[in-house]
């Protein structure tokens, strides 16, 4: 299968500015062709493995959301995606790595019908159980987005203050170490005291997110189908084992096997040639 083409009519130093600026870079058309149609296949096809009740380690499910994770270490089609396809260069270039690892994927289907589905304002970091600059998610619509499709909102320029805040669905009077308690971002931005930023997507479209900027979804409200995304997940040259009390365990991962400050090794971590 070809790559994907990396180059037409795309200025890359705006497009990592923005990143860097914003902590979100949107890249139009990024996946097309036989890539597209191969993720929105290897999706539907998983998705039937589904099995409708309860949580799994592959499948989760509340109202009006079905999510589907570590996909890739089953399916030949999404491996070969994250290491042939041409993406992780462009995942490097952007990020501002020399180095690069595939370490998750993350399918999110937002159903039609439901009044729930959404995710409030949170960001990704307290969930991995690393520490560094080069983290981000590549997020790729495999339908179209739009103001009544879920769409994911960002607080503009949020991942520079470093700042750690819990999930969304922590309600711990007393914080870990490092963490503080979630801004009201929706008052911050009525007052202008921050900007929100979304776009409007076709299927393959992608966003390159930085893993401290702060985003939510609102549940899909359209009347005509689902919205559905894939994640790749990655780690660079400077990121090393750092776990809390909110880190995600790795599955075939023993947390008694790495130390904190370590580089992540192993058969966890796919290494991708640049």
């Amino acid at each position: 299968m070809n790559k994907i083409d990396t180059t037409s009519n795309r200025d890359w130093s705006a497009l990592k500015a923005s990143y860097d600026a914003d902590g979100v870079v949107l890249l139009r058309g990024f996946i097309r062709g036989e890539w597209l149609s191969t993720l929105q296949d290897a999706v539907a096809d998983y998705r039937k493995r589904d099995p409708g009740n309860g949580q799994t380690q592959n499948f989760s499910r509340s109202p009006g959301r079905v999510v589907i994770r570590w996909m890739g270490r089953e399916i030949e089609a999404i491996q070969q995606f994250v290491t042939t396809s041409g993406v992780a260069p462009v995942v490097a270039q952007l990020c501002g790595a020399k180095q690069l690892k595939f370490w998750y994927d993350l399918t999110l289907v937002y159903t039609v019908g439901s009044p729930y589905g959404g995710s409030p304002w949170h960001h990704d970091i307290p969930a991995f159980p690393f520490r560094g600059s080069q983290m981000p998610s590549l997020w790729i619509a495999l339908s179209p987005v739009d103001e009544d499709r879920s769409p994911l909102v960002f607080v503009k320029g949020s991942h520079k203050s470093g700042a750690l805040y819990p999930p969304s669905a922590d309600s711990a009077k007393e914080l870990p170490p490092g963490y503080a308690p979630q801004p009201d971002w929706d008052g911050l931005a009525a007052r202008g005291e921050v900007e929100k930023i979304w776009w409007p997507m076709q299927a393959g479209d992608a966003l390159l997110m930085h893993q401290n900027v702060v985003h939510s979804t609102t549940n899909n409200r359209s009347k005509d189908g689902e919205r559905i995304s894939i994640i790749t997940r990655w780690i660079g040259d400077d990121v090393r084992w750092q776990r809390d009390a909110y880190s995600m365990q790795i599955p075939g991962v023993d947390p008694a096997s790495v130390a904190d400050g370590a580089v992540p090794t192993g058969s966890a971590f796919i290494d991708v040639k640049l």
